[in-house]
């Protein structure tokens, strides 16, 4: 489990939700491309009756994914239909002299708000 998106997998999957990658190499074009320019990973919760696109990425990169979620016209469009859209990030974080561990940081779109977003305790 090396990756941002295999990490968010096992935590979204432990949680209830159930996921599907939608993020795809495009290899005339040398690049991944995600799900409506900004979904990495689909999935629904029965339980608390939600469907969400997230952003998965290393720890360093939480800004920038979040500007461009922001700075992404169909996010809105996303969220007005009932979906929600969230950045999850991974870093390693620990005591000082203890075994580091990944630690992530969530964070979701507020609807109808470009310029906001509501973070989850991590």
């Amino acid at each position: 489990m090396n990756s941002p998106t295999q990490r968010t997998l096992a935590l979204l999957r432990a949680q209830g939700w159930t996921c599907a990658v939608v993020e795809r190499w495009n290899q005339y074009a040398g690049i991944r491309q995600d799900v409506f320019g900004f979904g990495d990973i689909l999935a629904y919760h029965e339980r608390e009756h939600s469907i969400a696109l997230f952003q998965a990425c290393a720890g360093a990169s939480h800004a920038n994914r979040l500007a461009k979620l922001m700075a992404e016209p169909r996010v809105q469009g996303w969220l007005q239909a009932g979906g929600r859209v969230a950045v999850i990030s991974w870093r390693k974080a620990g005591a000082r002299g203890q075994r580091k561990t990944w630690t992530e940081r969530i964070e979701w779109i507020v609807p109808n708000a470009p310029n906001q977003a509501r973070s989850e305790a991590e």
